[in-house]
Parts: C-alpha cells; sequence; structure tokens
C-alpha cells in the first residue's frame, strides 16, 4: 500500500497549500507560546472535518476510509470529541483549569 495519494485530490489540496500548512505551524507555536490551547481544539475540529471530507485520517500513519472504514471511524469521532472537549474547557465547562 502506497501512502503517497497526491494525485487523488481533496480539500484543501493545491499548490498553495504549503503556505497554508506554514500559516497553520507559525500559529501553533504561537499559541504554544502563549499557552493558548483554544487553538487546538479548533485544529482537532478541522482533522475531524477534513477526515470526513478527504476519506482519510491519521494517527501514526493514514487510515482511509475506503480500506480500514471502522477505524476510520473511530478515530474521526476521537479528534471530534477531543475538539469539543478542548474548546468547552476554554469556556470553563470543566471548571478553571488554572489553581
Amino acid at each position: 500500500m502506497s501512502f503517497d495519494r497526491r494525485g487523488e485530490g481533496g480539500l484543501l489540496q493545491s499548490k498553495n497549500s504549503q503556505w497554508l500548512n506554514l500559516v497553520v505551524l507559525a500559529i501553533l507555536i504561537v499559541a504554544i507560546g502563549l499557552d493558548f490551547t483554544p487553538v487546538w481544539g479548533w485544529l482537532f475540529l478541522v482533522w475531524a472535518l477534513l477526515a470526513v471530507v478527504n476519506g482519510a485520517t491519521f494517527v501514526l500513519e493514514p487510515i482511509y476510509r475506503s480500506e480500514h472504514p471502522r477505524l476510520f471511524w473511530f478515530v474521526t469521532l476521537f479528534w471530534f470529541v477531543l475538539s469539543l472537549v478542548v474548546i468547552a474547557n476554554d469556556f470553563g465547562a470543566f471548571g478553571s483549569s488554572y489553581y
């Protein structure tokens, strides 16, 4: 099985996606420096939505919906739930995260 599926297309796959990735990486670096955790929640949400649209998700290697549907949906659901937990925590849904 080849992990290189660049020819299959998908959402956000273009010649400019390199710049999008660099911008998101810069935002993550700043968010880490400022201890701003909601960025991670939104990133997990984007990962979950892109997985549904593209039919592929990632943990340590690509997981394709067509090849491993149960694992694909489990991981995608995990990313979605994790995003909601991180975002809800920012709104104080689980109490204060500061001591």
